[in-house]
């Protein structure tokens, strides 16, 4: 399996929107999308723009792996986060041979590794992984850091003879705190208007350093075996210590959750399709786990 483009897309960031500060100050920005431009819209236009440009038949797209943490704009009050974007998608390119996974927040390594293993035991000769996020304010949590900007990332993958290695790493018993959903049962005002769930972030600053420091340990482990890092920022201590150490000579300083990896590949491509190997690092903050994949486009 080998990555043959990427699109990244973040408002008030590399295209036209909104760019907001968090209060709390250290941890990253959040970004607000076009109020008229529907998550699934905009993720079947970009989607349409990599099979175009890259000349492919969509007859031969084997699988769509949707990732999501927003409530969808699948349905009339938007209040749910049902499967629904991987299947505009599928639907908007008229893939027929594809199947669809829809899930909640799945890290990059988790997402590639699937995909792999789904072209390795079929006929198909591409996937397409998406990362897809657009929120309302009432999500918003200013005062508890909630890092995660609206975005969306594409990478299309085509079958070949790299070799895959994937690990998971949990974190330590201690850090329990996770994101997570909470129904707004008590909260009158959300519900009139139809708003049951809010984003629960809550990171103090002792969880976020101890996250901080596995994710150093893990890349210092590797650096050290020499295999080249690109990683996954959602803090702003997560880059403070890695920044500077980027494989990427361009690489983005912004805090950027799950778009910090495509956007630095597609802002590095030709630095980037030259590596023989190396390493996804990804967060996830749902199921408090760091994730290592290992590519190598030669076995040998």
């Amino acid at each position: 399996m080998e990555i043959i483009d990427v699109i990244c897309q973040i408002p008030g960031f590399n295209i036209k929107g909104k760019m907001e500060k968090m209060k709390m100050g250290y941890r990253c920005n959040v970004y607000e999308s076009e109020p008229d431009n529907m998550l699934y819209e905009w993720v079947e236009s970009i989607c349409e723009e990599i099979i175009e440009r890259n000349n492919i038949d969509v007859t031969e797209i084997g699988v769509i792996i949707n990732s999501s943490i927003c409530l969808y704009e699948t349905t009339a009050k938007k209040n749910t986060s049902a499967p629904g974007v991987g299947y505009h998608v599928q639907k908007s390119l008229d893939a027929e041979n594809a199947f669809v996974f829809e899930t909640f927040y799945t890290d990059w390594g988790n997402m590639m590794q699937i995909a792999s293993n789904f072209m390795t035991k079929t006929k198909c000769k591409y996937a397409l992984l998406l990362q897809t996020n657009k929120f309302s304010n009432t999500l918003k949590d200013y005062y508890n850091g909630f890092s995660i900007p609206d975005g969306i990332s594409i990478m299309l993958l085509k079958k070949s003879d790299a070799s895959l290695m994937l690990k998971n790493y949990p974190l330590m018993p201690f850090v329990l705190k996770k994101a997570s959903f909470e129904f707004n049962a008590n909260n009158k005002d959300l519900l009139e208007k139809d708003l049951l769930f809010r984003l629960q972030w809550n990171y103090d600053p002792d969880v976020v350093k101890e996250i901080n420091k596995q994710l150093n340990v893990i890349t210092n482990s590797l650096q050290g075996k020499e295999v080249p890092v690109l990683v996954d920022y959602w803090f702003k201590e997560h880059r403070e210590d890695n920044a500077e150490r980027s494989i990427l000579g361009n690489a983005e300083r912004e805090s950027l959750a799950m778009h910090t990896i495509p956007c630095n590949v597609r802002k590095n491509w030709n630095e980037f399709k030259n590596l023989e190997h190396y390493a996804f690092v990804s967060f996830n903050p749902f199921s408090c786990y760091y994730s290592v994949l290992k590519i190598s486009r030669n076995e040998n």
